[in-house]
């Protein structure tokens, strides 16, 4: 029975989604590496307040950690990423990241085609459907801009033009903005529980044993 007990618990521990490898890519818009894309961008800080949004699918609930993005990227702009509802009315989710703590690496030598990661902390989302907006926080002195990937069918992209004091105006395209969702699976309720009863069983049998 005792060795029974430890069996159960090692497996319960190595099943469990805790133990899977860090930050998997759970959603991507595709990118084109290496390229310069004739598709262009939208702007969200050239000098102007537009705010672009592109819709993302989570198929588990999940820890977001990361978001990657390919951008046209200038100066030294504070960046908003922000979760919304598909709609575009209620924001889930904000955190500002200053430039000198995204990861920026440039595409071609003097230019602003850049790809950037942001660490994005206390973010938790249950499967479905979102958001996601990465806007400019500066306006002037800077240059920020969504990259577009391709005009493509399956593109869910809105570009507001105008904030009229409840909502944002605008339309969409069926343009896709280049960037990648990153996370981790959220144990679901059943599987903690019997994780702990696992690790209860091993504990047990280990003061069985010692007395």
């Amino acid at each position: 029975m005792k060795i029974g007990l430890k069996a159960i618990a090692v497996l319960l521990i190595l099943l469990s989604p805790v133990a899977a490898t860090a930050d998997p890519i759970v959603f991507e818009n595709a990118y084109e590496d290496g390229e310069s894309v004739s598709g262009g961008a939208w702007c969200s800080g050239c000098g102007t307040m537009w705010r672009v949004w592109d819709d993302f699918t989570l198929a588990d609930d999940t820890d977001i950690t990361q978001i990657d993005a390919r951008v046209f990227f200038g100066g030294s702009p504070s960046i908003e990423f922000s979760i919304w509802t598909t709609d575009r009315t209620t924001v889930l989710f904000s955190q500002v990241i200053a430039a000198e703590d995204l990861l920026i690496s440039h595409l071609f030598a003097g230019s602003m085609e850049s790809d950037l990661v942001a660490a994005i902390s206390g973010l938790q989302l249950a499967a479905g459907e979102y958001a996601l907006s990465i806007w400019d926080l500066a306006h002037s002195g800077s240059y920020f801009a969504w990259f577009a990937t391709s005009w493509a069918s399956s593109g869910l992209a809105y570009q507001s033009m105008a904030y009229d004091g409840s909502g944002y105006l605008g339309g969409g395209t069926n343009m896709n903005m280049a960037f990648r969702v990153h996370g981790v699976s959220v144990p679901e309720p059943g599987t903690l529980a019997l994780l702990g009863l696992g690790l209860a069983g091993l504990g047990l049998s280990r003061r069985r044993v010692a007395g």
